[in-house]
């Protein structure tokens, strides 16, 4: 559920944007690349 939440709060660009702005979207990237991919892959279809 959490994931879910996740991805559709930075499915926002503004909110995507604020988050990678900081470092921790980068230890989002390493400890969840499933999260991140599914995260690009929601946001092209949204485009």
């Amino acid at each position: 559920q959490i994931c879910q939440f996740c991805l559709h709060f930075l499915s926002s660009p503004k909110n995507l944007t604020a988050a990678m702005a900081g470092d921790d979207f980068e230890n989002l990237r390493s400890s969840f690349p499933s999260l991140v991919k599914e995260l690009i892959a929601k946001c092209s279809a949204d485009a």
